[in-house]
């Protein structure tokens, strides 16, 4: 489903004559975003958070999570929150 709207978005913003590298540009950024989070994933599967037996990735997905959401939350100001209301 977001992948749809997500080609619709960019339909929207970018002109006719750019769209098929907008999009194709998207997908080549998120290919290696999945490529970097694998290999990085693999590399501290073994690593623990320390105290307890959660997995540093998942640690570090929290940690990303988190500060995309407070990221998100600054950079929309009133604006996003009244748009949740």
């Amino acid at each position: 489903m977001a992948e749809g709207i997500g080609k619709a978005l960019i339909s929207d913003i970018v002109p006719a004559h750019q769209r098929g590298g907008a999009i194709g540009l998207i997908y080549t950024v998120a290919g290696f975003g999945q490529l970097f989070g694998s290999e990085l994933a693999g590399a501290t599967w073994s690593f623990t958070l320390s105290g307890t037996t959660l997995r540093m990735p998942f640690a570090i997905a929290a940690a990303l999570a988190l500060t995309a959401g407070v990221l998100l939350l600054f950079t929309t100001g009133a604006r996003g929150l009244e748009a949740m209301a």
